[in-house]
């Protein structure tokens, strides 16, 4: 089997109908109290859980035999196949530091995610980034790793864009030091040896984990926030090399385990020339507050900001 998928990154098992479901549920009655301790063992939400119960999504080869070794469960007595995912072939890796994977890079330290269990790379947005997360983050990950992205709703109306391999998996890691989770994650010092790309990287930042809103009435704050204060003290760090002014890191006010760091006024300004978004909804937001001196509010922004494009 080695030599008849070695091109492929990542095995999946193919159940006979009805069988995956109860693969599952046998395991989570003999060692699991509920779904969630199961989804907690394997690294994954609770979301995907229910996907794999529904059998709409196959189950990772590196899942199964997880959970096969803490059951201590027979393989044979589940009827399956091993198939090899994705279909559309190897990936490749960058052989050079460029704008655009430097953004990627921003985009998966902001609201990316590594799942080692299975190699999978997720890339998590709200409903308001619409075409963010399923036009142009997919684009990124053509024109980087040849890959195809596939997309799955999350929580609170949510949505993601994920794709599977092992080799951009062990890239991002080791090479981009993305470590998961990501508290210990950083923009890579290399970055900060050209302003050009890192100011791609910056914008990934604050296109995926910070927004733009309202500060007073007529003025504007670009806000990034996130639990790794060693994260927010790099994209400050990063900031000021690119000639901003940005704020002191503060706790969250409702979490002091959440850090926030801001950009006022003419410094929004500066932003949006210098480094600019990749997101609609961003744009949109920055063009309104020029026209009209005031930053629409998010529910304002999911009924109008297509009208711009």
């Amino acid at each position: 089997m080695k030599n008849r998928h070695k091109n492929y990154d990542e095995y999946y098992l193919k159940f006979k109908n009805g069988e995956q479901k109860r693969f599952m549920r046998l395991v989570k009655e003999k060692i699991f109290c509920s779904w969630d301790k199961l989804a907690n063992f394997l690294g994954i939400s609770r979301g995907m859980i229910f996907l794999y119960l529904s059998e709409k999504s196959k189950l990772p080869k590196t899942y199964f035999e997880k959970m096969i070794k803490t059951s201590n469960f027979d393989p044979n007595n589940f009827k399956f196949k091993i198939v090899p995912y994705p279909i559309n072939g190897t990936a490749k890796i960058p052989n050079k530091l460029t704008s655009e994977l430097s953004e990627f890079v921003g985009v998966m330290l902001g609201d990316g995610n590594i799942n080692k269990g299975n190699y999978q790379i997720t890339v998590s947005g709200s409903s308001i980034d619409g075409s963010y997360i399923t036009e142009y983050i997919p684009k990124l990950i053509r024109n980087l790793f040849s890959k195809q992205a596939s997309f799955i709703k999350t929580s609170n109306n949510g949505l993601a864009c994920r794709f599977s391999t092992k080799k951009v998996c062990d890239f991002l890691i080791s090479d981009m030091k993305i470590s998961s989770p990501k508290k210990n994650s950083v923009i890579p010092k290399e970055f900060f040896k050209n302003k050009h790309i890192l100011k791609f990287c910056v914008r990934g930042l604050f296109d995926t984990d910070g927004g733009l809103h309202r500060h007073h009435k007529n003025s504007a704050q670009l806000q990034f926030t996130n639990k790794s204060y060693l994260l927010i003290y790099s994209l400050r760090k990063a900031l000021i090399r690119l000639g901003f002014r940005p704020s002191e890191i503060v706790p969250y006010s409702k979490n002091r385990a959440i850090f926030q760091l801001y950009l006022f006024g003419q410094e929004v300004r500066k932003y949006f020339k210098k480094i600019g978004s990749s997101n609609p909804k961003n744009n949109f937001k920055f063009k309104m507050w020029i026209k009209t001196g005031t930053v629409p509010l998010n529910r304002e922004t999911y009924s109008q900001f297509n009208e711009l494009k």
